[in-house]
C-alpha cells in the first residue's frame, strides 16, 4: 500500500507538475511575445529619433550656412537683379566707370528687352536679357580700361560687339554693344 501511495503521489506530482510548467507556458507566452514586440518598438523608436536628430542636425548646418552668406545674397542681388533691369544702378554704374577710365561717354541707350508678346511668355525665375548700345570717345589705353572695369564690374555684363573709327578731330569714337541681364 505504502508503494501504490508513493507512486499515486509520484504521478499526481509529476501531473501537476507538467499542468504548471504548461500553464506558466500558456501564461507567459503571450506576456513574453509582448515585450519581444515592445523592445523591437523600442529598437525602431531609437532608430527613428537617431534619424530625426541627424536630420535636425543637419538642417541646423544648413541654416547656419544659409545665415553666413547673408552679404553673398546681397552681392548677388546687385550681380542680377530680380524683376527689373534696375535702370538707374545700371547707369550710374556704367557712368562711375567711363569718368574712372577717362572716357567721355557720348551716348548711352536701353534696347528692349522683348516685345509684350514675348514677356508674357517668360518663364518666372528666368533669365532675361537686356541690350544696351553706346557710343564714346577715348584713346586707346582708356577704352581698354573701361573695357577691363566693365567686365570686373559687379553687374554681370558681357559685350557683344566693339565697333570704331576716327572722327574729324583725330579721336577714336567707339559704338559697343553691351548685354546685361536680370531675372523675372
Amino acid at each position: 500500500m505504502a508503494l501504490i501511495s508513493f507512486r499515486s503521489r509520484m504521478t499526481n506530482g509529476i501531473v501537476l507538475l507538467i499542468a504548471c510548467f504548461l500553464a506558466a507556458y500558456f501564461l507567459a507566452l503571450p506576456r513574453w511575445n509582448k515585450y519581444q514586440l515592445s523592445i523591437a518598438q523600442l529598437h525602431d523608436a531609437q532608430a527613428q529619433n537617431d534619424q530625426l536628430n541627424q536630420s535636425l542636425s543637419s538642417l541646423q548646418s544648413f541654416l547656419d550656412t544659409y545665415n553666413s552668406h547673408a552679404q553673398d545674397r546681397v552681392l548677388a542681388s546687385q550681380a542680377l537683379p530680380t524683376q527689373n533691369v534696375d535702370t538707374a544702378d545700371l547707369l550710374t554704374g556704367i557712368d562711375a566707370l567711363a569718368k574712372a577710365s577717362g572716357v567721355n561717354l557720348k551716348s548711352l541707350e536701353l534696347g528692349s528687352s522683348s516685345n509684350s508678346a514675348a514677356q508674357k511668355a517668360i518663364v518666372p525665375n528666368s533669365i532675361v536679357t537686356q541690350p544696351i548700345t553706346m557710343t564714346l570717345d577715348a584713346s586707346y589705353p582708356a577704352f581698354k580700361d573701361f573695357i577691363t572695369r566693365l567686365q570686373n564690374h559687379l553687374r554681370l555684363i558681357d559685350i557683344q560687339s566693339v565697333s570704331f573709327k576716327i572722327d574729324d578731330a583725330g579721336l577714336l569714337q567707339f559704338d559697343v554693344i553691351l548685354k546685361t541681364y536680370y531675372q523675372q
